[in-house]
């Protein structure tokens, strides 16, 4: 079963699970997303020669309602679910780019500024990797601490499958004042691309 089969049945629904783990205080709305999907727009950096050839047709694609950037292999689609939880509603801002066996994704979603100021950033962290490994049967192979412009993160790999599909997935989890940033990348295991996951992973920018 090759990942755009995957896709309905596995990356988004994993996304929501992940996302809706972490809803354990009361939760704002996002904003309104005023550009619908965002836009693709080349790269400003100057990388050296090898790298601009590694990663010549890729795109930047930006969000501006959700302020984010980041470098993908072909422009994100764009979606927005409301989910209805214990604590209220909540909005998730989905960004996806799906490119044969591999998925590269983005979710955002806002939490009210009450619940930003009082939460223990390390215990929501660590709920959404649950979440996140979990809803994948995984087992985590490494994990280590992270950063974005100066703000604490969290970073893991993992094995798991689904739909009886071994899966390769690694991610990033951001708390950046009221909004969580989830930056995953799952593949078919054994044909994840490590160059590219990290290429994307480290491309993503707070504008």
């Amino acid at each position: 079963m090759t990942l755009s089969k995957l896709e309905s049945k596995l990356f988004w629904p994993l996304m929501i699970v992940c996302a809706l783990a972490l809803v354990f205080a009361a939760c704002g709305k996002s904003g309104k997303d005023e550009t619908g999907a965002g836009e693709a727009a080349g790269s400003a950096g100057g990388p050296s020669a090898e790298a601009a050839d590694a990663y010549a047709g890729w795109v930047e694609y930006i969000s501006d309602p959700m302020g984010f950037n980041v470098m993908v292999p072909q422009p994100m689609i764009y979606s927005t679910e409301r989910k209805e939880t214990a604590a209220g509603p909540t909005d998730l801002h989905y960004f996806l780019a799906e490119v044969g066996a591999e998925t590269y994704g983005v979710i955002c979603n806002d939490f009210s500024g009450d619940f930003a100021a009082k939460v223990d950033q390390k215990d929501f962290l660590d709920k959404g990797i649950k979440g996140f490994v979990d809803n994948l049967a995984g087992t985590v192979t490494s994990e280590r601490d992270v950063a974005l412009d100066g703000q604490a993160g969290r970073e893991i790999v993992l094995t798991g499958s689904s739909g009886g599909a071994a899966l390769y997935g690694k991610a990033r989890f951001f708390l950046i004042g009221s909004r969580l940033y989830q930056v995953a990348y799952i593949a078919e295991l054994g044909k994840e691309k490590e160059a590219a996951v990290d290429h994307f992973l480290d491309s993503f920018k707070l504008k």
